[in-house]
This record gives structure tokens, sequence and C-alpha cells, in this order.
């Protein structure tokens, strides 16, 4: 990605966040994802494994965002814990659908 031609998007993990087998996506980030068409994203994590979530969003009533079907897998492959703030970054209109996953 080129250097300051980006989106992110900082989370606080949760107990939740990080045993469940989906995560709420925040408001901002939602309405982000929502204007793409994309229906799975690549989760390259901190240890540098790429996951498949698949994104789900609803745009009834209050627009949501989560991501499901991978999540789970992510968090334990790159030992993502409650308590880390992670920070998940694109291209800034997200031609593809990969995102950069870190710990900060």
């Amino acid at each position: 990605m080129k250097s300051g031609n980006y989106r992110s998007f900082e989370i606080p993990m949760d107990l939740k966040n990080t045993t469940s087998n989906e995560m709420v996506l925040s408001d901002n980030f939602a309405e982000f994802l929502s204007m793409t068409n994309h229906t799975t994203l690549k989760l390259c994590g901190p240890l540098d494994q790429v996951i498949i979530c698949n994104l789900q969003i609803n745009k009834e009533d209050d627009l949501t965002a989560k991501l499901v079907d991978g999540w789970s897998t992510f968090c334990e492959v790159n030992k993502i814990v409650a308590g880390n703030l992670l920070e998940f970054k694109s291209d800034g209109i997200m031609q593809t659908n990969v995102l950069i996953v870190n710990h900060i």
C-alpha cells in the first residue's frame, strides 16, 4: 500500500470479540465497507497469516457489518486476545478485498 493512500480503523478487542465466531464492526468501518461490493475479506494479520472471512452487511434499519466464518480462526492464528487494540488498514477505495491488521 502506498504511504498516505489508505484508510484505517481502530477496534479494541474485548472477550466477546476474541472468542466469538463473528465480530461486529464499528459504524464508520461498516459505512466504509458498505460502499464496496466485497462479500469476503482477506485479513493479513500481525503474524503474516492470511485468513479469509465472510463480510456480512445489513443495510436495513441501522447499517451494520460483521466479520463471520473465519474470524475466530483469525484470532487464534494471530494470537489476538482481549485487551488488544487492532488497526484495520486498507487502500483508500478498497479496490481489493485485503485488509492489513496490526496490533497498536
